[in-house]
């Protein structure tokens, strides 16, 4: 393996690191679940979605309340059986957290001799963005 994918592995494991020492601590200090209502708006029309194959927040009354259709597909998939829907979700934030950080890493080293994993390594920790990526959002 390269160096920069080498680097990336870490970038990785620093996004879920971060994630789950967050979620280890709501847990311990209060509680681990949706923070935001638009997370569970999400939810409900992904059930909906993934049980009955409609675009519905009440079963069978077409609606468009989801903000953000892509994640409410994405999230769909929880609702199949296969992962508990919570879980999914996180997994998916914390997925999109580490593009993040990658994309944002490599945008900053260009230009530069060597790579630089600084600025990821911040970004990871960023507690604003680890927050994101656990609400479920």
């Amino acid at each position: 393996m390269n160096k920069e994918r080498i680097g990336s592995f870490y970038l990785y494991l620093l996004c879920v690191a971060s994630s789950l020492i967050y979620l280890l601590v709501s847990k311990l200090y209060y509680a681990t679940g949706f923070p935001l209502d638009d997370a569970w708006i999400h939810q409900t029309y992904a059930r909906n979605l993934a049980l009955y194959g409609g675009w519905y927040y009440q079963h069978g009354i077409l609606s468009s309340g989801s903000t953000s259709p892509l994640w409410t597909i994405l999230q769909s998939f929880g609702h199949l059986g296969f992962i508990p829907p919570f879980i999914w979700t996180i997994g998916l934030g914390i997925i999109c957290f580490m593009i993040l950080v990658i994309i944002f890493n490599r945008l900053v080293s260009i230009g530069f001799v060597s790579k630089l994993y600084w600025p990821g390594i911040l970004l990871a920790f960023e507690w604003h963005l680890v927050w994101a990526a656990i609400s479920c959002m």
